[in-house]
């Protein structure tokens, strides 16, 4: 059967799928679909993840690397949610709200270009002491002050775009060196990539300086931002008041946890949180983890319609913009491709398939861009060898968890029809050394050393905990040797 045809046979069994399922099916994209059914019934790795997110549920979630702790974090509460909805609904409770609030994270702030989780709340004069909060800090939580220093910068307009040095918050864009908010937010877009190009101001509508005119940005960034000492500052649920006015010139920023477990961001993220490097390397963080987290709280009362709006909306542009630019849009086997753009394609499509307008064609493009990476391991990689060098790990694990997503949701078992499944396994043996710990992969990027068995990327796991989960029925039989 030719490709093309293929792949529209795959979309009209994928759409039929969909049509077939109630409206309350969610969640959706839990692979293997009976792991809730198993945490459910209390065992110790119900324990274990009930555990954590109980120590974390009111600590500031950091994002770690490339925002790896804002989607791990997600994950679990998510998870733990649907477990807890059965067994314990006072944590439910709590951990619905948790989740939600590492959704806004994701939807909302960049992990870089301000102080770590922190927010914006006023600009120093010299002589105002007392700047109200954005929302009342959760009882007994801790809070840190930062100020910034803020850069102002001229600009003569010329056009619809101009590239600043600096990735950062936009205090105010003036038509005076003051840099006072002449031009509100709506009349502009800061963006850490637009196309290819970093860090670009681009004007939204005909409210711009006249052509010719010179105006004035005001930025702050974390470059030099200073933590200001705890004994300088108090504060109410509303306000934050400092002993002694701060020097003017500067960005107050406040990082703390709300009573709703909402964490202080910069709100400067969105599209442009995915962007960073590659260009497009922490696509496979911020994308798949907030289209999990909308699929899990799906029927959230929470969840409201404004806020699915505003999550499918901003999911819908990571993945335009990651279509065209993205390292590896165009690719197959790619850590960049089948984690960032393959995964988030799925997840979106199927996580907000009963609101998005555009749910059918990301179904479509799910099924495009899985057969890219079926027919890559099927043409290239049969015998099961690693990949990717250091990243081998990680892609032998998301083509496994992909293609069992993709059984789940459509009962198409895909696994099944390629040999790399089951040489998967004989490829990991005989490639990991006799110290049992380094994976000689030479791929490209070097050698691999996990500890055996990790469950953190080690692709030994990944093909041993898949054999396991089959050998007791959880999935199909196929990487039997």
């Amino acid at each position: 059967m030719k490709a093309a045809n293929r792949i529209l046979l795959i979309s009209l069994l994928v759409l039929v799928a969909c049509e077939l399922r109630a409206a309350n099916t969610h969640p959706i994209l839990i692979a293997p679909a009976d792991e809730v059914d198993l945490l459910a019934q209390g065992g110790q790795d119900w324990i274990d993840l009930r555990n954590q997110c109980d120590n974390d549920l009111n600590n500031l979630i950091t994002p770690d690397y490339a925002g790896w702790g804002w989607r791990t974090a997600l994950e679990n509460y998510a998870l733990a949610y649907r477990v807890a909805l059965r067994i314990d609904t006072v944590r439910a409770a709590k951990y619905g709200k948790k989740a939600l609030a590492l959704m806004k994270v994701l939807a909302r702030h960049h992990n870089y270009g301000t102080p770590e989780n922190a927010e914006y709340i006023g600009r120093t004069n010299g002589s105002t002491t007392a700047f109200a909060l954005p929302r009342a800090p959760l009882a007994g939580a801790s809070m840190t002050v930062f100020l910034s220093p803020i850069t102002i910068s001229p600009y003569t307009y010329s056009g619809a775009t101009q590239a600043l040095p600096d990735w950062g918050k936009i205090i105010g864009i003036g038509n005076t060196s003051a840099a006072n908010a002449d031009y509100a937010p709506s009349n502009w877009q800061f963006n850490y990539r637009d196309g290819l190009d970093i860090f670009i101001l681009r004007w939204l509508n005909s409210t711009h300086p006249s052509n010719g005119a010179q105006y004035y940005v005001a930025l702050a960034s974390d470059q030099n931002a200073v933590t200001v000492a705890s004994n300088q500052y108090s504060h109410t649920a509303s306000t934050l008041t400092f002993s002694t006015a701060p020097v003017a010139g500067q960005a107050v920023f406040v990082r703390y946890i709300g009573t709703d477990y909402e964490q202080t961001g910069n709100y400067i993220g969105g599209v442009s949180a995915v962007q960073p490097d590659g260009p497009g390397y922490q696509m496979r963080t911020f994308c798949p983890g907030l289209a999990y987290g909308y699929d899990l709280l799906h029927d959230d009362p929470d969840l409201t319609p404004a806020l699915q709006l505003e999550f499918y909306t901003t999911l819908n542009a990571m993945l335009d913009w990651y279509g065209t630019y993205g390292y590896e849009h165009d690719g197959d086997l790619g850590n960049y491709f089948i984690r960032g753009y393959l995964t988030g394609a799925m997840y979106t499509a199927y996580a907000t398939c009963d609101e998005n307008p555009r749910g059918d064609e990301f179904k479509t493009l799910s099924a495009t861009l899985l057969q890219r990476t079926f027919d890559a391991l099927n043409q290239h990689l049969p015998g099961g060898y690693g990949p990717q060098g250091q990243y081998t790990d990680g892609v032998t694990q998301d083509c496994l968890d992909i293609f069992s997503l993709w059984k789940t949701i459509t009962g198409e078992d895909r696994l099944a029809q390629l040999e790399w499944t089951g040489n998967s396994v004989r490829a990991v043996i005989h490639g990991t050394k006799p110290d049992r710990v380094t994976f000689a992969d030479h791929g490209d990027a070097g050698i691999r050393q996990d500890p055996a068995g990790s469950r953190d990327g080690s692709v030994r796991a990944a093909i041993f905990e898949r054999l396991e989960r089959q050998r007791s029925g959880r999935n199909a039989q196929r990487l039997q040797d």
